[in-house]
């Protein structure tokens, strides 16, 4: 292990004959020389050092966006219990929801509850805001495509800039000479790869630092640990390629190989190459544990190898072995071993998995990483993640809902289908629950004026989550809105009919609701209205979904004589445009009539990523006046899978 410099010292005593003629300037010439060495290795040090605290300044930057909303849900999760009986104090902040599962409710006020703050990001006060949820690269062909909205891509285009910036400025890559000091200067993307390492550690793990800063969750930050994984194996590939070629060029190669920095070198480049190739979509796709052996081996690689390379890595190597020691304790804390119930629903093909013992802790929308160890040896080491399907502090527990899609939730659904012909309807199994981890972050759902819920298949699960936690807290007068709708595309009505009871009980327990507060003369809560369109369905087909005395619920949003809630079902396609159009039009009449300031419109879409590029279409078309009249129209994507 040496430092770089005496490693710069060396190769040029080997490789560059020093100007030792009798020549009366030589001296100089040899101070010049050793003058030069020296600002290009300290430049070589200092280079990626500043870029490390450029990229912590952009997190600072996103933060100091993000601050206004984690303050108002600081001072909406304030303990009530010095209020009176009769006061009203600021609840939905849910800051103590959503970290660790926990056995018993957290405490639940009995005094009534204010709305918390509706506080506008600050990026919908810049002109032109729905071009923001522009998607540029949807076009390109695969695999270039990508979904990412303006908003990050402006992110990427300035880290981007920065790294450039790094590897260029004074940065002499030609040969070094008799008479100048400067050259060769191939180190200098060995140390921004290096610089890079704590980053993509941060950026990559589930207890994620950064995504606690900005109230991102780690899988929305996923797309940033690809790009600087990307940046550190190809300044990492640029930087073995450019020392290898010199020395070939100089007949040294198998001297250096065989010297003891250049072999950690070498196995921390390998350790890189053995990540990137794993990281391949196919990889990720077809051999998923080969993917997560190889990060795992090959992290460990990278900074061993890198830490016995050159002394100035260490640092660097600590810190990225910091952070994940950090995300493991984390992981670990949120880890619980519980017992499950589970039923197989037959015609949605989706197995419903409830945990009676954990009923808090969670936040809707948040997803768990599931393992049952019943499934095999195997199962206990393949973690899959899953929505939570049920609202926190409720009486039936944690639930889960997994569609048959691939072989490890067919092989469940079969397994739970067969025990339950033998047994009983339900099976009854040990799980391994590691969370909560996403969601809505510093989005408060509550403090809006109305939520629209877009769900396609199986993301009815995050949908209902949702709905489920904002109707059982609105009586308390703890959420805003007045109207929660729930659009759900499915493709068949065999998919949607065993789900189906769950959605026409939970609008009975929303018009229960109105019904009460009507008679009580109160503010009537938020009222549920569900909205099923069968895909596959001929326009022109009957369906049976609901029965016959649910059809009769439906009313008038401007007839107060009537609740709400209500739950539909409707061949073909939904126009989403039209939907989300006309939800922000009732809105904005509903609030005129009242004389309220609107709060918002939250738009949630969860499902395939066709139908989240549908819905963020139709809220980019938002008019830019009708926008900000009723408070912004925001937008929470959730893709299948990440």
């Amino acid at each position: 292990m040496s430092s770089y410099a005496s490693l710069v010292t060396s190769t040029v005593t080997d490789m560059v004959p020093m100007a030792t003629s009798t020549a009366p300037s030589a001296p100089n010439v040899s101070q010049v020389i050793a003058a030069q060495a020296a600002t290009q290795i300290s430049m070589d040090v200092a280079a990626p050092r500043d870029l490390l605290l450029a990229c912590t300044a952009l997190v600072v930057l996103c933060a100091a966006l993000a601050h206004h909303r984690f303050l108002a849900r600081l001072f909406a999760s304030a303990s009530p219990t010095r209020s009176t009986q009769a006061e009203r104090v600021v609840g939905g902040g849910d800051l103590r929801q959503g970290w660790v599962l926990r056995r018993r409710c957290d405490f639940i006020a009995s005094q009534p509850l204010s709305p918390p703050p509706h506080i506008v990001p600050v990026l919908a006060h810049v002109p032109f805001t729905s071009s923001l949820y522009a998607a540029p690269l949807a076009w390109l062909p695969q695999p270039f495509a990508s979904r990412l909205t303006l908003a990050p891509l402006y992110l990427i285009i300035g880290y981007l800039l920065f790294v450039a910036f790094t590897l260029v400025w004074r940065s002499d890559l030609n040969p070094t000479t008799k008479v100048s000091g400067y050259g060769y200067d191939f180190a200098r993307t060995g140390f921004v790869a290096t610089s890079q390492i704590p980053v993509v550690i941060a950026l990559g793990m589930r207890g994620n630092v950064v995504g606690l800063c900005v109230g991102k969750g780690y899988e929305k930050l996923k797309v940033f640990h690809k790009l600087v994984g990307r940046v550190i194996f190809l300044a990492a590939t640029v930087h073995a390629a450019a020392f290898f070629r010199k020395w070939s060029a100089a007949g040294m190669t198998a001297t250096y190989s065989a010297k003891p920095f250049v072999v950690a070198g070498i196995v921390a480049w390998v350790s890189v190459i053995v990540i990137a190739v794993s990281s391949l979509p196919w990889c990720r796709r077809y051999a998923y544990k080969t993917f997560e052996v190889c990060h795992i081996v090959g992290v460990l690689g990278l900074l061993v190898g890198l830490a016995f390379h050159v002394d100035e890595a260490i640092p660097y190597c600590v810190a990225a072995a910091a952070l994940y020691a950090v995300s493991v304790v984390a992981s670990l804390t949120k880890t619980h071993l519980a017992q499950a119930e589970m039923t197989a629903l037959q015609g949605s093909q989706t197995t419903i998995i409830r945990v009676p013992s954990l009923t808090t802790g969670w936040r809707a929308g948040q997803h768990v990483r599931l393992r049952i160890p019943g499934l095999g040896r195997k199962a206990l080491f393949e973690a899959h993640p899953f929505t939570i399907a049920s609202a926190p502090d409720g009486e039936v527990g944690l639930v889960l809902m997994c569609k048959v899609a691939g072989d490890w939730t067919r092989t469940l659904h079969t397994m739970v289908s067969h025990a339950a012909n033998v047994e009983d309807s339900h099976v009854r199994m040990t799980v391994v629950l590691e969370g909560p981890f996403g969601g809505l972050g510093n989005t408060l759902a509550p403090s809006f004026s109305s939520v629209v819920l877009v769900a396609g298949g199986s993301g009815i699960s995050h949908a209902l989550a949702l709905a489920h936690d904002l109707i059982q807290r609105a009586p308390s007068g703890v959420v805003r809105a007045r109207t929660v709708d729930v659009v759900w595309l499915v493709r068949t009505e065999a998919a949607a009919r065993d789900i189906m009871p769950t959605l026409v009980g939970l609008a009975d327990d929303a018009r229960a609701a109105e019904h009460a507060a009507r008679d009580a003369q109160r503010a009537l809560p938020a009222a549920l209205r569900v909205t099923v369109h069968v895909t596959r369905c001929p326009t022109s087909s009957p369906l049976t979904l609901l029965p016959c005395d649910e059809k009769d619920h439906t009313s008038s949003p401007v007839d107060s004589s009537k609740p709400l809630s209500s739950v539909r079902a409707m061949p073909g396609r939904p126009d989403l445009v039209q939907a989300i159009h006309g939800i922000v039009d009732e809105t904005l009449g509903r609030m005129g009539r009242d004389m309220n300031q609107p709060q918002g419109v939250l738009v949630t879409a969860c499902g395939p990523t066709s139908m989240v590029d549908s819905v963020r279409d139709a809220v980019r078309c938002v008019p830019t006046w009708k926008r900000r009249a009723v408070g912004n129209v925001e937008l929470e994507e959730e893709y299948f899978g990440f």
